[in-house]
C-alpha cells in the first residue's frame, strides 16, 4: 500500500522545483538580453525592414524605415502598407500581396512610396511568410531597397570583383540579420531538439560569412558532432564557445576552404567574431533551456505524483497575469470536472466563501509582500453542489525578480471537510453539555428555596419547644428528629436524643462529650457558623456524618436556651433524603409543564411595531404564589389578507392553586392560539364562544373549574381597541395622567360569564378608542382583593397616587412601583423580584401606545469602514455618560449590538455603497431603543434562524446578528427587513417570565 507523503517530504519536492525555476530564471534572464542584442541589430540595420499582418497592416517596422519616409512608429502601426504607395499602385499592391501570402515569399517587386512631406521614393519589395509549428500564418517579414535588383546585381558582382560601388558593410550586416534571424526563428520552434535542427544550424551558418561558397561549418555539443556537407579541416578557422550552467560543452567552429586576405582576425571580419561568438551564445541558451524544462516537466511529474499519492491538488499561480494552473485533483474534490470551473484567480475568488475573503487576502498579501516566509490558510470553497467545503491551502512564492517583486507562488489543496464538520459535532455537543448543567442549576436552586421553607417551619417550632424546658426534655426521646444540646462556648454535646444516636449510629454515651462538628457541620474547628452571638437562629441544610460513613442530607435548626445562666444551642435535624427526592421531581415536573406554557405562548417583546405611526411597549409582571401558578398571559399579532392586522393580549386566571392549574392554563391557550390561528376574521365574542364550548365539550375541567379572563384586539389601522371580560370588574385606562375604569363602575358592557363555566354561553364585546400614549394596565384579582378587603383601596388609588408624585413615570417603572406601594398598605411581602406572600397569584399586564415618531435621529453616509467606524465611536461616546446616567447597566453591550447592526447595514444592506444612507434612530425611555435603517433591499426576517442558539452558532444566517441577540434584550425587524430594531431595559430584578 502506498503511502502519503508527508508535508516535510513535499515541501523538499518544491524546495527542488524552487531550485529549477531559478535555473529557469536565468535562462529566461540570458534569452531576454540576446533578444535585446538581435533587437538592437534589428533597429540599427541599415536597410529598411517592417513586419505585415495577413492583411498587409503594420505590425512592427525598425528606425531606417522611419527615417526613409519621416513618419513617427505611432502614425503606421495598424495601418495598411498600401496607404504609403503613390495612389495607382495601392490596387496593384493588395493582388500583389494576395499572391506573396500563398506563394510564401517574394523578391524584386518594385513600389513608389511616399513620404510624409510628399516626396515619391522608388523601392524594391522582397520578403518571406513567417508561419507556426502547424503551418498557419504569423507574420510577413519584409526588407525594403531603394535600389533595382539590376543595380543590385551589379553592386554585387562589383564587391566580388573588388570593383567600384562596393558597400560590404550594408551587405554583411544584412546576411548577419538574415542568419541571426533564421537560427532564432528554428531554435525557437517547440521541437527543435539539438539533434533536429543542428545540422540545419551548419548550412545557415555559411551564408552568414563573407566567402559563404569557400564557408564549412562544425558543431560540437556534449560529445555530438555536426558538420556542412562540405566540411573539411583547415589552418582557416575561427571558432566560438558554447557554454551550459558556466561550463562549456562545445563549440561553433567555421572554416574557409582557401587561403583569403588578411583581416581583422586572419581572413575574417571583426563583424564575424561577434556574430560566430553570439551564434555560439544563442545554442548554449538553447541547450540549456532545453535541459532546464526537461528538469522541470521531471520535477512536475515527480511533485504530481506525490501530490496524487497524498490526495491533494496543487496550483501555480502566475502574479504577472494572474493566471492560476490548477492540477485536476483541486476541481475533482469540489466535483467539477477538470475544464468546467475555469481558470485563473478569478476562479478562486468566485468559489471563495464571502466570509473567508478578508482574513484569506490579509494573510495572502502578508506572505506576498514578503513580511511571513509561509502562506497556509482554511477557507470555504463552493463545490458544484452548492455546498461550502472547506480547503486546507499551503503554499509558497517561488520566484521574485531583481527588486524582490513576486512572480509566481505555487501551493497545495487539501480536503479537510471531515475535520470541520468531527469539530463542529464537538462544538454542538460541548454547547448542549453547557444548556443541560445551566438547567439543572436553576433546578437546585428551586429545590433549595423549597428547602429554606421547610426549615423557617421547622425553626419556628424549635423555638416555640425551646420555651419550656420540662416539655422539651418531655418529648426529645418520643419526637421524629434528632435533637443535640450543645455548649455554645465549648461547643461540647450536653444531650442528645434517641433519635439523632439512631441516625448518627452510636450510644447516646458515645456522643456526649464531643464537639458538634464531628457530626453535624462541615466547618471546621472554631470556625463555626454560628459565631454572632446576636443570631438568634441558623437553619441550614447540612449533611449528617454518620458513625458508618454515610451522608445523609438534613434539615437542620439552632435555637439558643439560657439555663443556670448558661447558655445553650439546640441543634435539631430531620432527614429529608426522600423529601429531596420527591421535591426535585415534583419540581421537574412543574418546570416542564410550565416550558410547555412558554413554548406555547411564546415570549412577549418589550416593544413591537403595529403601524409605522405607532410602537407597543408591553410590560409584565408574573408573582404565583405556588410554584404552580394559575395566571397565564400572551400577545398574538393576527394577520389576514383581507383585514387589517390586530394585537390581541389575553390575562387569564385559573380557579385554584393546585398543580392542576398550569395543566388547565396550558390547555386553554393552547385551545385560544388554535382558535385565533385557523379563524383570523372571528371577533372577539366569536372566538371566546368558540373556545368556551371547546373546554366545556372536552370536559377536562371539573365541575367546579373556570377560568377568569380579560381579552382585548387592537386594529394596528385606526387603534380601535374590541374588549371584554369573563368574571374579572375591570382594568384601567391611563390617558394624559388621568385613570379610567374600563368599563365604567355599574356598567355591564362587555362582562361575561367565566370561561368553563356553562356551555353555550353568548359573550358580549365593547368598543375603546385609543389614542398615542394611553397605557392599559391589566391585573389579575390577587392584587386588587386584599387591598379592597384590608384598606378599602382600588388599584386605580394607588396608581392615581404614583402618577400625581411622578406625572412623567415610563411605564417599565410604573408597574415595580404599583406592587411595592400595594404591598406596604396590605403588610403581605410582594416584591417584583418574584416573592409573594399574599396566597393568591399576581399578574400585571402593562400596555402602553408609543408615537414612532418620538426619537432622536442621525443620519451616516461613510465612504468606507473605517469612516463606518468613526461614526459608531462617535455615536457611543455621546450615549456612554447618557445611559449610565438614566440607570442604565453595561454600556458595552450597546457598543456590540450597534456596532454589528451598523456594520450589518452597511456590508448587507447597503452592499458597501458610499452612495447610501444609514439612518439611526433611538429613544429614552424605561428602556433604550435603537433602530438602524438600510436603504438595501431587505430580506425576510421570518426566515433567519437564531444564531445565538447552540446547534446554530457555527451555522451562516445572513442578517443573523448573533452578537446583537444575545446582548439585547429584544430584536426585531420590520417587515421588509431593512431596520432593525433593539431593545435594551435597564436590568432590575423583576420577574417577567412565566415562572
Amino acid at each position: 500500500m502506498q503511502c502519503k507523503p508527508s508535508y516535510e517530504e513535499l515541501e523538499s519536492e518544491i524546495l527542488l522545483l524552487e531550485k529549477k525555476l531559478s535555473a529557469r530564471k536565468n535562462i529566461e534572464k540570458i534569452i531576454r538580453d540576446s533578444e535585446i542584442r538581435f533587437r538592437q541589430l534589428y533597429e540599427n540595420a541599415p536597410l529598411a525592414c517592417l513586419s505585415l499582418d495577413e492583411q498587409g497592416n503594420f505590425l512592427e517596422v525598425n528606425e531606417t524605415w522611419l527615417c526613409m519616409s519621416g513618419y513617427e512608429k505611432d502614425e503606421v502601426i495598424g495601418k495598411n502598407f498600401g496607404d504609403f504607395l503613390a495612389p495607382e499602385q495601392r490596387v496593384c499592391f493588395t493582388e500583389n500581396f494576395l499572391r506573396f501570402r500563398a506563394a510564401g515569399e517574394i523578391s524584386g517587386q518594385e513600389f513608389t512610396m511616399l513620404t510624409k512631406n510628399g516626396e515619391s521614393i522608388p523601392l524594391v519589395f522582397k520578403g518571406k511568410i513567417g508561419k507556426d509549428e502547424k503551418g498557419n500564418f504569423c507574420q510577413a517579414h519584409c526588407i525594403l531597397y531603394t535600389d533595382s535588383p539590376q543595380k543590385q546585381t551589379e553592386k554585387e558582382n562589383r564587391r566580388q570583383s573588388g570593383g567600384p560601388g562596393r558597400n560590404p558593410e550594408h551587405c554583411e550586416q544584412l546576411k548577419e540579420l538574415k542568419c541571426l534571424f533564421s537560427i532564432s526563428r528554428l531554435i525557437d520552434r517547440p521541437e527543435a531538439a539539438p539533434e533536429n535542427v543542428f545540422p540545419k544550424i551548419t548550412e545557415i551558418i555559411r551564408s552568414g560569412w563573407l566567402y559563404p561558397h569557400d564557408t564549412c561549418v562544425r558543431i560540437l555539443c556534449d560529445q555530438s558532432e555536426f558538420r556542412s556537407v562540405n566540411y573539411r579541416k583547415t589552418p582557416w578557422r575561427q571558432t566560438g564557445d558554447i557554454i551550459v550552467y558556466d561550463r562549456k560543452i562545445g563549440m561553433v567552429e567555421v572554416s574557409y576552404l582557401k587561403e583569403y586576405p588578411k583581416k581583422a582576425e586572419g581572413p575574417f571580419l571583426q563583424e564575424e567574431r561577434i556574430l560566430i561568438d553570439t551564434i555560439a551564445n544563442r545554442l548554449g541558451i538553447h541547450i540549456q533551456r532545453k535541459k532546464a524544462e526537461k528538469d522541470l516537466k521531471e520535477s512536475r511529474e515527480r511533485l504530481s505524483l506525490a501530490l496524487e499519492a497524498a490526495d491533494d491538488g496543487i496550483w501555480d499561480w502566475n502574479l504577472l497575469t494572474d493566471e492560476v494552473c490548477f492540477s485536476p485533483r483541486c476541481f475533482t474534490m469540489l466535483g467539477y470536472e477538470t475544464d468546467e470551473a475555469g481558470a485563473g484567480f478569478q476562479t478562486w475568488e468566485k468559489l471563495l466563501h464571502p466570509e473567508d475573503r478578508d482574513i484569506f487576502l490579509k494573510r495572502m498579501k502578508k506572505h506576498i509582500s514578503g513580511r511571513e516566509q509561509k502562506w497556509e490558510s482554511e477557507f470555504r470553497l463552493r463545490n458544484k453542489k452548492g455546498k461550502w467545503q472547506w480547503i486546507m491551502s499551503r503554499g509558497r512564492v517561488m520566484e521574485r525578480d531583481e527588486a524582490g517583486l513576486p512572480l509566481r507562488m505555487l501551493g497545495t489543496h487539501r480536503d479537510i471537510s471531515l475535520r470541520k464538520e468531527q469539530e463542529e459535532m464537538q462544538q454542538i455537543a460541548h454547547y448542549e453539555l453547557e444548556d443541560r448543567i445551566a438547567r439543572r442549576t436553576i433546578d437546585l436552586v428551586k429545590v433549595n428555596r423549597s428547602l429554606l421553607s421547610e426549615i423557617r417551619v421547622r425553626r419556628q417550632a424549635e423555638k416555640r419547644l425551646s420555651e419550656n424546658e420540662h416539655y422539651l426534655n418531655s418529648i426529645l426521646d418520643t419526637m421524629q428528629a434528632g435533637v443535640l444540646i450543645i455548649d455554645e462556648e465549648s461547643r461540647i454535646i450536653c444531650d442528645v436524643n434517641r433519635y439523632a444516636c439512631r441516625m448518627i449510629g452510636l450510644k447516646k454515651e458515645e456522643i456526649i462529650g464531643r464537639v458538634c462538628f464531628r457530626f453535624l457541620c462541615t466547618s471546621k474547628e472554631c470556625e463555626c457558623p454560628v459565631r454572632d452571638t446576636d443570631t438568634v437562629v441558623e437553619n441550614a441544610e447540612r449533611i449528617l456524618l454518620t458513625a458508618g460513613g454515610r451522608h445523609i442530607p438534613v434539615l437542620k435548626s439552632v435555637s439558643r436556651i439560657q439555663r443556670e445562666h448558661q447558655h445553650f444551642l439546640v441543634e435539631s435535624f430531620i432527614d429529608i433524603s426522600e423529601l429531596k427526592a420527591l421535591l426535585k421531581e415534583q419540581e421537574m415536573d412543574i418546570h416542564t409543564a410550565r416550558n410547555i406554557l412558554h413554548l406555547n405562548n411564546g415570549d412577549i417583546p418589550p416593544l413591537r411595531h403595529i403601524s409605522d405611526s405607532y410602537r407597543l411597549l408591553c410590560r409584565v409582571i408574573a408573582l404565583p404564589c405556588h410554584k404552580e401558578g394559575g395566571d397565564h398571559f400572551f400577545l398574538y399579532t393576527r394577520q389576514t389578507e383581507c383585514t387589517p392586522d390586530k394585537s390581541v393580549f389575553s390575562l387569564k386566571d385559573q380557579s385554584g392553586h393546585n398543580v392542576g392549574c398550569l395543566l388547565r392554563s396550558i390547555l386553554t391557550d393552547m385551545l385560544h392560539l388554535e382558535i385565533l390561528k385557523k379563524n383570523p376574521d372571528a371577533s372577539v365574542p366569536e372566538t371566546l364562544s368558540m373556545l368556551n364550548d371547546r373546554i366545556v365539550r372536552d370536559a377536562f375541567f371539573g365541575r367546579s373549574d373556570f377560568v377568569t379572563a380579560i381579552i382585548g384586539e387592537i386594529r394596528h389601522e385606526n387603534l380601535m381597541m374590541e374588549y371584554m371580560l369573563c368574571g374579572h370588574s375591570h382594568f384601567l385606562l391611563v390617558r394624559e395622567g388621568n385613570i379610567f375604569e374600563i368599563p365604567e363602575k355599574n356598567s355591564e358592557k362587555a362582562k361575561n360569564m367565566p370561561v368553563g363555566a356553562l356551555d353555550g354561553i353568548a359573550f358580549a364585546s365593547d368598543h375603546l378608542q385609543l389614542c398615542c400614549g394611553d397605557i392599559l394596565l391589566l391585573y389579575t384579582d390577587g392584587l386588587s382583593e386584599d387591598l379592597l378587603r384590608l384598606k378599602n383601596l382600588e388599584t386605580a388609588d394607588i396608581v392615581r397616587q404614583i402618577l400625581t408624585d411622578e406625572p412623567e413615570i415610563p411605564l417599565g417603572e410604573m408597574l415595580p412601583k404599583i406592587l411595592r406601594e400595594v404591598s406596604a398598605q396590605i403588610g403581605k411581602k410582594i416584591d417584583p423580584s418574584g416573592i409573594n406572600l399574599t396566597g393568591d397569584d399576581i399578574t400585571l399586564f402593562g400596555l402602553e401606545i408609543e408615537n414612532c415618531s418620538d426619537y432622536a435621529q442621525e443620519i451616516w453616509q461613510p465612504e468606507d469602514l473605517s469612516g463606518l467606524q468613526v461614526c459608531i465611536d462617535r455615536f457611543y461616546q455621546k450615549q456612554e455618560k447618557e445611559w449610565e446616567r438614566r440607570g442604565f447597566e453595561n454600556p458595552c453591550r450597546l457598543r456590540l449590538v450597534l456596532a454589528e447592526s451598523a456594520v450589518n447595514a452597511w456590508k448587507h444592506g447597503n452592499g458597501s455603497d458610499p452612495r447610501r444612507k444609514i439612518t439611526v434612530r433611538y429613544r429614552y425611555k424605561d428602556n433604550f431603543l435603537l433602530e438602524i435603517e438600510d436603504e438595501g433591499q431587505g430580506f425576510d426576517p421570518e426566515k433567519i434562524p437564531n444564531p445565538a442558539y447552540g446547534p446554530c452558532i457555527l451555522k451562516t444566517h445572513g442578517r443573523g446578528l448573533m452578537m446583537s441577540r444575545c446582548h439585547a434584550d429584544c430584536i426585531s425587524f420590520n417587515s421588509q427587513g431593512s431596520c432593525i430594531s433593539a431593545v435594551f431595559d435597564k436590568k432590575e430584578k423583576i420577574n417577567t417570565s412565566r415562572e
